[in-house]
């Protein structure tokens, strides 16, 4: 049986508190000292005399909650941080679906997550509480996406070789990679999310097909794909990969 594809899935931004003090170094973690330090550095600056409007962008809630944000991120630079493995940490909808404690350990370690704090892990490694927006900008290297760009694309190129990719990221994530040289260099697989109008779709419903479909991949391969059904979403070859797409709300609801 051939091995599963690789997932690109984002991270959450709910997440579990708590975790251990132990440490242990996570997947990448010597591949990208260099940039993760340059973005230590650049996120302590930013945060040193930040507004309170400057704050909520950056880990994107407002009053208290950015404030706990903040608190984990200081914790997170200063060493003190708890961990515990991303699987458990990442709490929002996709990750809920994707139903990670049913998979296999090698299935988990072949979920790669972008993030802005990491750059990637995957979901088997340990990780800190934290929230930080991709999209935002930081002093001294400007917007992240970018910052991250040949340095993911790269990584994931050398850590997955010819294998298979299912991109399963939103535009936030996806601005971190140079997705010609992946495509270029790996089997890549694009999925997209649409609405039964083939406009993009969001929400709660199009965040758990997303899990839905991570673990579909992860269990049966791309091929899952080719006759995927959950609740009324569909998906069908596209040139790119596949279209997932969401069924059409009741009469009455497109009256209203």
């Amino acid at each position: 049986m051939s091995p599963s594809p690789f997932v690109l899935l984002p991270p959450s931004e709910g997440k579990t508190v708590g975790g251990s003090a132990r440490r242990t170094p996570d997947r990448f973690a010597s591949t990208l000292v260099a940039s993760r330090t340059s973005l230590a550095r650049a996120l302590e600056r930013s945060l040193r005399g930040a507004s309170r409007a400057y704050l909520e962008n950056l880990v994107n809630a407002r009053g208290d909650r950015a404030l706990v944000a903040r608190a984990a991120l200081e914790r997170y630079l200063d060493g003190t941080a708890p961990h515990v493995v991303a699987w458990r940490r990442y709490d929002g909808v996709v990750w809920r679906y994707l139903e990670p404690a049913n998979l296999s350990s090698a299935q988990r370690a072949r979920v790669l997550v972008p993030s802005a704090l990491y750059g990637l892990t995957c979901a088997s490694d340990v990780i800190a509480d934290y929230r930080l927006k991709m999209s935002v900008r930081l002093k001294g290297i400007g917007a992240v996406a970018p910052f991250w760009r040949d340095a993911l694309t790269e990584t994931v190129v050398d850590h997955v070789g010819r294998g298979e990719v299912v991109d399963l990221l939103p535009r936030e994530h996806a601005a971190a990679f140079d997705y010609d040289a992946l495509g270029a260099a790996t089997t890549l697989v694009r999925v997209n999310f649409v609405d039964h109008r083939r406009a993009r779709a969001v929400g709660h419903a199009a965040k758990a097909a997303k899990g839905v479909v991570a673990r579909a991949v992860l269990v049966g391969g791309v091929a899952s794909l080719e006759n995927f059904e959950w609740e009324g979403w569909r998906a069908s070859a596209s040139d790119d990969g596949f279209v997932v797409v969401a069924p059409a709300p009741p009469a009455t609801s497109r009256r209203q």
